[in-house]
């Protein structure tokens, strides 16, 4: 903290902040300049230093010119923060109103200045002056409320609170689990007492009758689903051991149906706020999401039991998905929250136990354009027939990038589009085009007998979401040598690889015939993973063949090894090489030379390419 003098400037800026605070608006210019220069003093704070001390007496009050003060539960810079104070608000004048310790600490947020008055200001020149109290009584029947029954709401639940266990040793067992309380710290007279619902007055009797007489009870009020990880965190680290039990078998109670949904939805909200992609949940784990590329743990959240994660998705899920999951062990479905975020849920059970994993499905649609894809995936979406595969490994954007090129023709062709899902991601509303979403397990027993009635229900363009079986891959080309473009998904890293898998899946009595199919009607293969950026997010690297005459003609004679030669050498016409893509995004400066090590097929090519650009020292090169 430094303390600067008040010199006319920062003087008529002090004026003009302390003329916008609750009590000093009554306040005329003339006495707003001698408050200020009784004052005589402005304080500044640096980055994270502390403001005033939850349990202080107070002396002094503040009113913010420049920057925010954080109020925040715990005596922490990084404590759960209450709300965020800015310009032309007052911090600590209610600890001095009512002469009792602060009830909170504040931390600086960025470089602070403030004006401080001290006690004998307040009380012999700002309270002697009539009308001051009338702007305040809103404030204090606030804080009167909530120092009885209302609680204080955290919006915060990105920090979690030091709780004080010692204090658990004030109830009696089995108290704080049975009222859904939890006590937090205590400062100078008070106890703060976090809960997810309002107490009833039978419960503040109860807190009361068992609370020595010098406790004041403060509560703090959480989210439900927030406080029912924190309240069993703690008391399972308390005892040593889990007090909840896993959720019983079926019937589930609405209570905890409900809470399992407060949960889910909760954890989701903040998936998505945080620019997430994926969620899991795995028994016996802590939940962790996927952000930017990497995994880490939820904050907030605690392992689950061995049967829990089921239980949790038993409200999520259709009946006939659960039954299905009981004789399969995997399976699929798509769940939307009560605010509208979509996600594509795969159930699935090891040794632990039951286990899920949400992608979040953005609820708009990006364009070709938006996604930076290359633009020759839009020559693709303007063919009449043929087939295009999209392919990579989970979790490189393949839907999103197969949906762009969907959203591409819905918006400029007049045609008929039939999508076959496993389940239906992202929503096509019907523009220029007409589409027809139909979802496995839901309105079809399978992709193969979707692509086989879809023969008969005249579509121009044919999406299939993933191509399992040789079956499904018998159908689409089927599909698109009758005159339809058909796009689909496979998990395949390169053009070759994927030439190769499809062939390869098949007999080999079969397999001239399925080359002579892929050569007569593939018209190219869309490899893509994603990649880390250095900033935050991440960017797709591409692999892209169009296939040509001479392409054809390696594919129909069984010589696709040859293939990244061709393509190397036909690059003017749209082909590009994954090394040479993740080579182009290092010397932009979008990826680092690590990631794009980490994400190639030829780690020894690779490396060759960046040291000849200058991109990799030789003393640096990765092992």
């Amino acid at each position: 903290m430094k303390k600067f003098e008040i010199d006319n400037e920062l003087k008529a800026l002090s004026c003009k902040k302390l003329g916008l605070a609750g009590m000093f608006v009554f306040l005329g210019e003339e006495k707003l300049n001698e408050l200020v220069d009784l004052a005589g003093e402005v304080l500044t704070f640096d980055e994270g230093e502390k403001v005033l001390s939850a349990g202080a007496l107070p002396d002094s009050f503040f009113v913010i010119v420049k920057g925010e003060i954080s109020v925040v539960l715990d005596d922490r810079n990084d404590g759960m923060e209450i709300v965020r104070l800015t310009r032309g608000q007052l911090v600590g004048e209610m600890a001095m109103i009512q002469n009792e310790p602060h009830s909170y600490s504040c931390f600086a947020r960025g470089q602070l200045a403030v004006v401080a008055f001290s006690a004998k200001i307040f009380h012999e020149q700002i309270l002697a002056v009539p009308g001051v109290y009338i702007p305040l009584i809103p404030s204090i029947s606030q804080r009167i409320l909530s120092s009885q029954a209302y609680p204080v709401f955290i919006e915060n639940r990105s920090r979690i609170p030091n709780v004080d266990s010692s204090l658990f040793k004030l109830f009696p067992e089995g108290f704080l689990e049975k009222h859904r309380i939890l006590p937090i710290k205590r400062v100078a007279s008070y106890l703060l007492l976090a809960h997810s619902e309002p107490l009833d007055r039978e419960q503040l009797e109860a807190i009361d009758q068992i609370l020595p007489e010098d406790f004041d009870v403060r509560p703090v009020y959480f989210d439900p689903e927030f406080f029912t990880g924190l309240l069993r965190k703690n008391l399972e680290s308390a005892a040593g051991q889990p007090l909840m039990p896993s959720l019983p078998a079926q019937p589930v109670e609405e209570v905890a149906i409900r809470e399992n949904l407060c949960f889910i939805d909760e954890v989701l909200h903040r998936l998505v706020n945080e620019g997430g992609s994926d969620l899991y949940l795995s028994a016996g784990q802590v939940p962790r999401w996927r952000i930017d590329g990497e995994i880490v743990e939820v904050p907030g959240t605690r392992k689950s039991g061995p049967e829990e994660v089921l239980e949790m998705l038993r409200p999520l899920a259709r009946n006939e998905v659960l039954d299905a999951f009981v004789e399969s062990c995997d399976e699929d479905f798509a769940y939307s929250t009560c605010e509208g975020f979509r996600f594509r849920v795969n159930l699935l059970r090891d040794h632990n136990g039951i286990g899920a994993v949400f992608r979040y499905i953005p609820g708009e649609i990006s364009s070709l354009e938006a996604l930076g894809l290359p633009e020759i995936l839009t020559s693709f979406c303007t063919q009449p027939k043929g087939l295009v595969l999209v392919t990579g490994p989970t979790g490189s954007g393949k839907s999103t990038t197969m949906s762009a090129m969907i959203d591409w023709i819905n918006r400029n062709r007049k045609c008929h589009i039939l999508t076959i899902e496993d389940p239906i991601e992202f929503v096509h509303g019907s523009q220029k085009a007409l589409v027809n979403q139909r979802e496995v397990g839901v309105h079809t027993r399978s992709f193969a007998k979707a692509l086989r009635a879809g023969l008969r229900e005249n579509p121009d363009v044919v999406m299939v979401g993933e191509i399992r079986d040789n079956e499904t891959m018998a159908m689409a080309l089927e599909t698109a040598n009758t005159g339809h473009l058909v796009f689909a998904t496979m998990h395949t890293a390169t053009a070759a690889s994927t030439i190769d898998r499809v062939v390869d899946n098949f007999p080999a009595e079969s397999q001239n015939q399925i080359r002579m199919f892929l050569a007569d009607n593939l018209l190219g293969v869309v490899c893509q993973t994603l990649c880390r950026r250095v900033t935050r997010g991440c960017v797709p690297a591409f692999e892209i063949m169009i296939v040509d005459p001479a392409m054809a003609n390696l594919i129909r004679t069984g010589k696709s090894y040859m293939l990244p030669n061709s393509m190397q050498t036909a690059q003017a016409k749209g082909n590009r090489l994954l090394n040479d893509d993740l080579c182009q995004l290092v010397k932009n400066g979008v990826i680092a030379a690590e990631e794009a090590m980490n994400k190639t097929r030829d780690r020894a090519e690779l490396e060759r390419k960046l040291a000849q650009n200058s991109l990799l020292q030789p003393e640096k090169k990765l092992e």
